[in-house]
């Protein structure tokens, strides 16, 4: 139990890691309207590395410390999915767009289709990077 626990937190974490990118990408209209400042677009991109970056880093960090080695990590491959989809449902249910000048441009829902594809392959690359570290550990 307590393994399945460990695994959907850490799915958790990797669906709120590409649902804070995906939407800061779409919501920089509504960003800007909402602080009224302009140009806001350069602090929304240094706003999505350092979350890639540090939830990168967590993500990381709480697999290598919580899973001893088992395979049963690489459930997180596809576990991420359903808690991103209900992030995206909640979102557009918590704050639907009312005013149209806020709706993204279509080439934004091809990048982000892009990015879900992509996705499962860097977290198999995070997970293969922990066990490539934990094996390095112990031949040595």
């Amino acid at each position: 139990m307590r393994t399945v626990l460990q695994i959907n937190v850490i799915s958790i974490l990797f669906a709120i890691l590409l649902f804070v990118e995906s939407e800061l990408m779409v919501n920089v209209y509504r960003i800007e309207r909402i602080t009224g400042v302009s140009g806001i677009s350069r602090g929304v991109s240094i706003a999505q590395w350092v979350t890639f970056i540090g939830l990168t880093a967590l993500c990381f960090y709480l697999t290598k410390s919580r899973f001893a080695g088992g395979k049963s990590r690489f459930a997180v491959v596809l576990l991420w999915f359903p808690y991103y989809w209900a992030g995206i449902r909640g979102f557009v249910a918590l704050f639907p767009i009312t005013n149209p000048a806020e709706r993204p441009l279509p080439g934004i829902g091809l990048v982000i289709l892009a990015m879900i594809i992509l996705y499962p392959v860097y977290v198999v690359a995070i997970m293969l990077a922990v066990s490539i570290r934990r094996s390095a550990k112990t031949d040595a």
